[in-house]
């Protein structure tokens, strides 16, 4: 069992980072989760490791509000068991007072975390969880919630998000233009090597 102490200060913590986020690009599967606010559904983000599916959570809770988040990959949460969920319920009830958005980053760390993520939205809580693909949707993970959520793969960036990240906007007379036309495919050249994996 997790000491509650502690508990509250990962929570503060990661809450005062989120504070300091710095500027991203936006990805453009944000608008398609965010019309699924509307639906009572648990949103689930899943992809490979480093595709962004943490700077997507946080994306979304800058559209969102009453919300809370606990990121599970903090090392000081490796002792954290089911059995602590409630306890967790209630350090977040108290440093973010009215939730009614749940944000999970890396919930599958916690064996059996399902459990906990149903009663929340039997509650009418809206639960968004990040993970990867194989622990996200198990057979297990699937039986406990059929139905009752939406999958999104996240994939690394796509080339239009490589060229808004290197702040570079293109119209679509530059292929006509030889130098721009170069520097594209240039571009595309680093991005088919670096991008999808940086």
């Amino acid at each position: 069992m997790i000491n509650k102490e502690i508990l509250r200060q990962v929570v503060l913590k990661q809450k005062k980072e989120l504070s300091q986020t710095q500027h991203t690009v936006t990805r453009e599967i944000l608008y398609s989760i965010l019309k699924w606010f509307k639906d009572e559904r648990i949103i689930i983000l899943t992809g490979v490791r480093r595709c962004g599916k943490s700077t997507l959570l946080k994306q979304i809770m800058q559209n969102t509000s009453h919300w809370c988040y606990v990121n599970f990959e903090d090392e000081r949460l490796l002792d954290f068991k089911a059995q602590d969920f409630e306890m967790l319920n209630e350090v977040l009830t108290e440093i973010y007072e009215s939730s009614k958005v749940y944000f999970f980053d890396e919930i599958q760390n916690v064996e059996k975390f399902e459990t906990f993520v149903r009663r929340l939205h039997d509650e009418g809580k809206k639960i968004v969880i990040t993970g990867s693909n194989a622990a996200l949707l198990s057979k297990e993970f699937g039986t406990r919630l059929t139905g009752r959520y939406q999958s999104f793969e996240v994939y690394p960036f796509s080339f239009k998000e490589f060229l808004n990240f290197k702040k570079i906007t293109i119209e679509k007379n530059d292929f006509y233009n030889i130098e721009k036309k170069v520097k594209l495919l240039k571009l595309f050249e680093e991005y088919l090597s670096i991008g999808i994996i940086s």
